[in-house]
């Protein structure tokens, strides 16, 4: 919703009730959905987390590293505990929040919610149900923007 539409008071009672846009509410306590309402569109409309949780993953990384639990700047490989990331140069999580690591992949599409949804090694693998190729390190992109780097950051985390 643009900025001009919505003032930084409104509620998400109000935001629900406006016409024309299609928006999802989901409230998340203690590792489950709370409630969830959505307007504007169908009632069985999908919604994808997307990229909400990159912040969400960021601001864990970086309250970790403030603790001193996570080092933003050593290679992952050192930090992880249930799974390696294949690739012939080390890559830090500093490279991964920054999407610079060379490990995206094109696309996250996403599951129905009907459907049988891959666990983390799973996705970090490439294996079904996953719906995406495994999470690689490509030192040719590092510095590139890498669009999906999330199941990777979560692991490390």
């Amino acid at each position: 919703m643009a900025a001009s539409t919505c003032s930084p008071g409104e509620s998400v009672t109000a935001l629900l009730r406006r016409s024309g846009k299609v928006l999802g509410v989901a409230v998340i306590e203690d590792s489950r959905i709370a409630w969830s309402r959505s307007a504007g569109g169908p009632a069985d409309q999908l919604f994808q987390a997307g990229s909400i949780s990159k912040p969400v993953a960021a601001l864990a990384a970086l309250e970790l590293a403030a603790r001193g639990q996570a080092d933003l700047d050593r290679d992952v490989n050192q930090q992880l505990t249930s799974w390696q990331l294949p690739g012939s140069s080390p890559v830090s999580l500093r490279q991964l929040l920054g999407h610079t690591a060379g490990t995206g992949v094109p696309f996250f599409p996403g599951y129905r919610q009907d459907a049988d949804v891959p666990t983390l090694g799973q996705v970090l693998d490439g294996l079904p149900p996953s719906l995406t190729p495994a999470v690689r390190a490509n030192p040719a992109t590092h510095g590139g923007f890498a669009r999906v780097g999330e199941p990777d950051r979560k692991s490390v985390v």
